[in-house]
């Protein structure tokens, strides 16, 4: 799950020296990995600062996260300790992607129950939306059940008509 909310990263201002200078298609295939991986770990916080509705600290957070995110992961080309720290929090990786899916569920359910706001950039929405999607299908489901059965009844009633036409011819047959 992404939230997408539009925001440019500002050009940079500045850069710190590093083996790769400021052009981004040196980077190595690991800082690379880690600026990409740091930058959809910022969902995460961008996610719950749109359920707070703090709308434009989410934007500052999807706005400037990349660049931080690239920057963080250059420092770590020289510094084992910052290298060490990003690898860790990108191990959660997968788990911070069961947290995105799991967030708009559990969000779901809480506005269900008005215990949070809707946050349609999460995919939430109004108890009501659900409750109308859910009773549609039920009686879309309901109607297919009806015209099977109903299938079921005329080709039963013709199989006992021809059984029975069976039966007949086979009676005048053996008299």
């Amino acid at each position: 799950m992404a939230v997408e909310i539009s925001a440019t990263a500002p050009p940079a201002t500045h850069s710190r020296p590093s083996s790769a200078g400021s052009n981004p298609s040196v980077l190595s295939r690991k800082t690379k990995k880690r600026a990409q991986d740091l930058t959809e770990l910022g969902q995460l916080p961008a996610a719950g600062l749109v359920i707070f509705k703090q709308y434009a600290d989410a934007g500052a957070v999807t706005k400037y996260w990349p660049s931080l995110s690239l920057e963080v992961a250059k420092l770590a080309e020289d510094n084992e300790k910052i290298a060490d720290a990003i690898d860790k929090i990108n191990e959660m990786g997968p788990y911070a992607a069961l947290i995105a899916v799991l967030l708009p569920f559990g969000m779901q359910i809480a506005a269900n129950h008005d215990k949070v706001p809707v946050v349609a950039q999460l995919g939430v929405v109004p108890k009501s939306v659900l409750e109308a999607q859910v009773k549609s299908d039920l009686l879309k489901q309901e109607i297919e059940a009806r015209r099977a059965l109903a299938e079921m009844e005329e080709q039963a009633r013709q199989a006992q008509a021809e059984f029975a036409k069976l039966n007949a011819d086979a009676g005048n047959h053996s008299a």
